[in-house]
């Protein structure tokens, strides 16, 4: 043993007594080690709203199935709504939720409106039938639109629509698009204006929603499916850290939070760390509702459905919502 470490002590010496030495890196060790200087740093593809018209215009219009927008802080007006061609997958990155894409008023028009499953919808993104929609760190923004004039009441509306399609959303802001009445000069009660509504089919689509904020909806601030559909529903659902935010007391409109209708208690992969704030409808024999959870006659899973729905209760949080999980079979 005195000999192997004679042995080294030798090597050292004549190491040090070299004029050059050798650095032999490690993996792991070293420069660029500390992960602050691993972060990329933030490179956009749009920096205007010229910018992003064109790429979008390119996207919607061209053989690519999928593509990637980067958007810089700022404000961005759009003329026309974003589209997700069938089959196609779009992800917009903001640099962060500061990102702000909005809607000029020449879109609050009948003209923009999308025909799904019968039904005229107004909507400032739509995902297609087997499409895929990623927004993260960036804000969506309508704004309340009349009911004569602009877009007639007789269309259902929706921030974003994903019509059997796959959704990805991690801190993204949705707020806005909610009607007005000419009449009394303020919201009142159509039994739509969401801020996201699915569709929902037996194609099994991923629907995740996590960090992200709702607000300045009409009926709903996430929509999964609705009643007639509930009985068919494959859509996987993880809800997780997000916000939702009514109009607070109110006898105007029975607001919800969140709607989940699916068919299987299996399609409900998470629901927990949501805050849902001010939902309460103050008329008489009707309520508002924080979370509900339907699967409109599926009796076979309700006990499952109601263990679902306490759980809910347990791992989310509620700020004036009298009526905080109701459970529909």
């Amino acid at each position: 043993m005195k000999k192997i470490l004679a042995t080294v002590a030798i090597m050292l010496v004549a190491l040090t007594a070299c004029t050059q030495y050798v650095f032999i890196p490690i993996p792991g060790f070293g420069d660029n080690n500390n992960d602050s200087n691993n972060e990329e740093s933030f490179v956009p593809d749009a920096t205007t709203s010229e910018g992003l018209t064109s790429l979008l215009t390119a996207f919607e219009s061209g053989s690519a199935t999928s593509a990637t927008i980067r958007i810089a802080d700022g404000v961005y007006e759009l003329s026309n709504g974003i589209t997700v061609g069938e089959g196609k997958s779009l992800t917009i990155i903001g640099e962060s939720d500061n990102a702000i894409v909005n809607f000029d008023n020449d879109y609050y028009t009948d003209a923009s409106t999308t025909s799904v499953n019968g039904a005229n919808y107004f909507t400032l993104i739509h995902a297609g039938q087997g499409s895929s929609i990623h927004l993260e760190n960036v804000t969506i923004r309508g704004r309340q639109v009349a009911s004569s004039g602009e877009v007639s009441s007789s269309n259902q509306m929706a921030a974003i629509l994903a019509d059997d399609a796959d959704v990805y959303m991690d801190g993204v802001v949705v707020e806005g698009l909610s009607w007005i009445n000419d009449d009394v000069n303020g919201l009142f009660g159509m039994q739509t204006g969401f801020g996201i509504r699915t569709t929902g089919t037996e194609e099994e689509n991923e629907i995740i929603i996590r960090n992200s904020i709702f607000r300045g909806f009409q009926k709903c601030g996430i929509l999964i499916g609705g009643t007639a559909e509930s009985a068919n529903n494959r859509d996987n659902v993880t809800l997780e850290g997000n916000t939702v935010i009514g109009v607070g007391n109110t006898t105007v409109i029975a607001q919800n939070g969140m709607q989940i209708s699916v068919a299987e208690p299996s399609n409900i992969t998470s629901i927990r760390n949501n805050t849902i704030r001010d939902i309460n409808y103050t008329t008489d024999g009707y309520s508002a509702t924080g979370i509900m959870l339907v699967s409109d006659g599926n009796h076979d899973a309700e006990a499952a459905f109601n263990t679902i729905g306490e759980n809910i209760k347990l791992n989310n949080t509620f700020v004036n919502v009298p009526s905080q999980v109701y459970v529909y079979i």
